[in-house]
């Protein structure tokens, strides 16, 4: 490996830790906006994000694969369901963490992976190595052991990776990257949300009233709202680059950073319920996922194996 490679992948790395960091202390954001209802919250970051990205698009240019992009018929149609998928994930998680489900949230972005693959043996007609198989019948015990230890369906859990495996599915069928493809969808929800803050406005429901009289709380609150584009938007970025200099196998294992960041604050921060179940749930699930990333491991290693002969 070259000294340039070795530079790149390091970089990578740094990136990729940096990304995968800051998503994981994201609960610390939204609970900081948790008197902002979800809906409200969600119009705002959606209009926000678009706001943000808007220069760095227009300076990286890439307004070019945008535009066509919304010229593609399968390519705009893949954009809009991405959309909705995100926005449905948007507001699943918004709402979790200001309503005390970050633990939830933590489970469900452990399963995500998990989910990926099976969603590829459905959708793409993807085969299933035997350590697979067996990772997901475990990630399947430890969601049981949940349900029948607490009789409690983790429902946040499953519908945020549910929503978020469909949502990099539709990613990946759409030939927009991940920056420009996000400003893409902003593109599409941001009317819808700024119809929805007018009527709130209108209506004076909305969190922040068109007061002339404002007070420093409601200022101060306002700019953190104004924050969630720059919030969202930057380890988004940091994630383009990292993907840009690391196999996707390789990148693959820094997004447990994430989940294991809502698990910390969840349990030690916030001071939600963990008993023996949610211990030996989560045991499980990280018994599936450890099984999975060997797995994975050793399958890029064959591969790369297979390259050099």
């Amino acid at each position: 490996m070259t000294d340039d490679n070795s530079s790149s992948r390091t970089g990578g790395g740094v990136f990729a830790v940096i990304a995968f960091s800051l998503w994981g202390v994201f609960p610390l954001y939204f609970k900081a906006v948790s008197s902002v209802p979800a809906l409200e919250m969600l119009a705002h970051r959606a209009f926000w994000v678009l706001v943000t990205l808007l220069p760095i698009v227009l300076i990286l240019r890439g307004k070019q694969h945008v535009v066509a992009a919304f010229r593609d018929k399968t390519a705009r149609r893949a954009i809009v369901v991405a959309t909705s998928l995100l926005s449905v994930n948007w507001l699943i998680f918004i709402w979790a963490i200001t309503n005390g489900y970050v633990l939830q949230s933590s489970l469900g972005y452990y399963i995500n992976p998990l989910l990926n693959v099976l969603l590829g043996v459905i959708v793409l007609k993807e085969t299933l190595r035997p350590m697979q198989k067996l990772a997901l019948l475990i990630a399947a015990a430890g969601v049981a052991v949940m349900v029948f230890g607490l009789g409690v369906f983790p429902w946040v859990s499953l519908s945020l990776a549910l929503t978020f495996a469909l949502y990099g599915l539709a990613r990946k069928k759409s030939p927009v990257g991940s920056m420009t493809g996000l400003f893409a969808e902003t593109i599409i929800i941001t009317p819808i949300a700024l119809l929805f803050l007018a009527w709130l406005w209108s209506d004076h429901s909305s969190q922040f009233d068109m007061n002339p009289v404002v007070s420093l709380d409601d200022m101060e609150l306002f700019a953190l709202v104004v924050a969630s584009g720059i919030v969202t938007s930057l380890p988004l970025v940091l994630f383009t680059e990292a993907a840009r200099r690391l196999p996707l196998s390789v990148l693959g294992f820094f997004q447990y950073i994430t989940p294991t960041g809502h698990f910390i604050l969840a349990v030690f921060v916030f001071g939600e319920q963990f008993t023996g179940w949610h211990m030996a749930s989560f045991a499980i699930i990280w018994l599936a996922l450890a099984l999975y990333s060997t797995d994975a491991l050793k399958h890029r290693r064959q591969q790369l194996a297979e390259t050099a002969t």
